[in-house]
């Protein structure tokens, strides 16, 4: 059964995210087991910024190429931990986000990663 860890918005409320299956957190007592549900570290919205720069970098390094392709396409899983926020997951991992950015030739020069048209 997969970890629960509850990440606070920053507009209020929280969100529940299925983490990481590998770590249990449950209480048992009389035999009976309860499950825990683990506090994050950070906002939902922090942990999710901290995989952008690494979606910056590869645009930039993409868009550096000697020829640059017509149409640039990063897809990387992402997986969110309560210590550590979001971590971008093996790629045999089971991730939580599976994100894809697009940029195509014409479209959206000079906007930041994650920004651009045909983003999803």
């Amino acid at each position: 059964m997969p970890q629960i860890i509850e990440f606070p918005l920053e507009g209020g409320g929280s969100l529940l995210v299925a983490g990481d299956a590998g770590r249990t957190d449950t209480v048992t007592r009389g035999g009976a087991s309860t499950r825990v549900v683990q506090q994050a570290q950070q906002s939902f919205e922090a942990a999710v910024a901290s995989v952008r720069p690494a979606a910056e970098v590869l645009l930039r390094q993409m868009r550096d190429l000697g020829t640059t392709p017509e149409t640039i396409q990063v897809e990387f899983g992402v997986q969110l931990t309560a210590a550590a926020g979001a971590i971008i997951a093996a790629a045999e991992a089971q991730a939580n986000f599976r994100v894809t950015l697009t940029w195509r030739a014409g479209q959206g020069a000079g906007q930041s990663a994650g920004q651009g048209p045909g983003t999803s």
